[in-house]
């Protein structure tokens, strides 16, 4: 019987990390930042309206992957709240 420490390194994937550390880099270089403006919060407040939330607290990051620019995918740790709010128009990619 194999110990968990040989199993570890008999299941290692040389190089792995690295590239999702490069995938990573990658993904926060297209970051792109966007002004909230009074037209964003009108627009956020449709989408909470349409999604039968109230006050939910990431209507406008859900609002910039709608604009008419595709494809888009959205990181998230709250991947449930927001598909609510973005259906399945952006790619919700749970962190």
């Amino acid at each position: 019987m194999r110990t968990p420490r040989e199993r570890a390194r008999r299941n290692h994937r040389p190089g792995l990390g690295k590239a999702l550390r490069l995938d990573r880099k990658w993904a926060l270089s297209r970051d792109k930042g966007e002004p909230v403006t009074e037209h964003a919060a009108k627009a956020a407040a449709e989408l909470l309206k349409g999604a039968a939330l109230h006050g939910h607290k990431h209507a406008m990051v859900a609002e910039v992957p709608l604009r008419p620019t595709k494809p888009v995918a959205l990181l998230t740790s709250d991947s449930d709240g927001l598909t609510k709010l973005c259906g399945n128009q952006v790619r919700i990619v749970p962190l």
